[in-house]
């Protein structure tokens, strides 16, 4: 292949992802406004949670189901899709890694680090209240 096809080749695929990605933003704005139309007493939406554990709390893992209900736990962010939550979870977690690890090289003396917890951030089931009047698109 000539450095010209793979040139047009890429320019396609990228003026594709483009339109793919305005269509699903309008395809995503229209829904959320069809929906905050139809939603005239308030709708509960059951999704994903992503939780953070409180550094402050005793590092031990709960049950992803009882998060919500543990004050160790806080809310961060509400998803309706399951692999958008597994995504920042996974992100987030790196980095706490990441800097956890950074901060024990750092003060390896300090037995106060080691209470850190390994894992701090996990999905869980969770649910959101829309007011009458408010929409929820795609993602």
């Amino acid at each position: 292949m000539s450095q010209r096809h793979i040139f047009v080749t890429l320019k396609w695929f990228l003026m594709f992802l483009f339109v793919a990605g305005l269509t699903l933003a309008i395809v995503d704005g229209a829904l959320r406004v069809f929906r905050a139309l139809g939603n005239k007493e308030g709708t509960i939406v059951y999704g994903i949670a992503l939780y953070e554990k409180a550094l402050t709390s005793p590092a031990n893992v709960k049950n992803w189901s009882s998060l919500n209900e543990d004050p160790s736990w806080e809310f961060v962010e509400f998803y309706q899709h399951k692999f958008e939550c597994e995504l920042w979870r996974f992100r987030r977690q790196s980095n706490w890694e990441d800097e956890r690890k950074r901060k024990l090289r750092a003060r390896p003396d300090d037995k106060s680090l080691w209470h850190l917890p390994v894992v701090r951030y996990e999905c869980g089931p969770a649910r959101k209240l829309y007011e009458a009047g408010q929409g929820w698109g795609l993602l």
